[in-house]
């Protein structure tokens, strides 16, 4: 770590307490589900799809905070910025962020009908694949006046999940943490997050990855549908020709990085009991950016990063 920074990594993301359920083919079917897909749902779809499932294990989550959270674990200094409502799950995920070590600057939002923490519903089949539905809440409600400043300029990376690309204000906010950050000397890493996502605001990702950040993670689903090509190898070379650094997952297939002329592919590690998906990626990143912190080679950085996302 610079010897002049208090953090390795600060992230701003959603606050999301995910509840975990077991379920058949069919009752994805059932609720006109694509297995495998990601979807926002309101709060009265919230109500109705959580009547409908069985029993469920909740467990603070959120993209960018599962990657905090393994970070946290790696032994990194760290910090979150994240919104909640001051509801029971809202204690929730701020007593399980802070009992892990990191620095949570928590932005509280007054509860009320439909402003509540917000929560991820994960229903995982029975080959690991998980259909995730998602009441963001007040998650998304971030405005720049809210950011701790401080908390930003001391951190080597500040790292953001696309997932928070909704709301304007939230937006906006997240423009002006990462200018704060390159006055700083820091860097800062995107996340592309869901295909979802990258389909919902391609042009804005694409003007942010050539303009405002230095390192873009992402899955082969994710780059593809960026560059809209059918091709990885297509999507590679506009990788490139974007001068940043990629970090590329594909799954049992391993991950690519690409800087510039390089590009090295690492293996994945496979796991001796594949139960669930969910987090891999997260903690793949989380794996990733310990090793730039600790200023190792790509390569070892990305074995890190696979280690971690086959444990989860």
């Amino acid at each position: 770590m610079s010897i002049d920074k208090t953090y390795h990594v600060t992230a701003i993301g959603n606050a999301l307490v995910d509840f975990l359920c077991s379920v058949s083919d069919k009752f994805i079917e059932e609720l006109g589900l694509n297995k495998g897909s990601f979807s926002l749902i309101d709060f009265q779809q919230a109500k109705s799809l959580y009547q409908k499932m069985g029993p469920a294990q909740e467990i603070s989550g959120g993209s960018a905070a599962n990657t905090i959270a393994a970070l946290s674990g790696l032994g990194a200094k760290t910090g979150f910025i994240g919104a909640i409502a001051n509801d029971q799950i809202g204690e929730i995920f701020a007593h399980d962020i802070r009992s892990i070590g990191v620095d949570f600057q928590q932005i509280t939002h007054q509860s009320s009908l439909d402003k509540e923490t917000g929560r991820c519903y994960i229903l995982v089949s029975d080959d690991a694949q998980r259909t995730m539905c998602t009441y963001l809440g007040v998650a998304g409600h971030i405005i720049s006046q809210q950011m701790n400043k401080v908390l930003i300029e001391n951190s080597e990376i500040l790292y953001i999940e696309g997932y928070m690309w909704v709301l304007s204000e939230t937006k906006n906010a997240i423009l002006e943490a990462v200018d704060v950050s390159h006055k700083a000397g820091n860097k800062v890493a995107f996340t592309l997050s869901d295909v979802f996502c990258v389909n919902a605001y391609r042009k804005e990702f694409l003007e942010l990855i050539n303009n405002k950040f230095d390192i873009i993670f992402s899955n082969e689903d994710e780059v593809k549908a960026l560059f809209q090509t059918d091709h990885l190898q297509d999507a590679i070379t506009q990788a490139q020709n974007t001068g940043k650094l990629f970090v590329i997952t594909c799954g049992e297939k391993g991950s690519i990085i690409i800087e510039k002329d390089e590009i090295i592919r690492v293996d994945a590690i496979k796991p001796q009991n594949l139960v669930d998906t969910t987090g891999a990626g997260d903690s793949f990143a989380a794996g990733f950016l310990y090793g730039l912190t600790q200023k190792l080679p790509y390569d070892k950085a990305a074995e890190i990063g696979s280690l971690i996302a086959s444990e989860i």
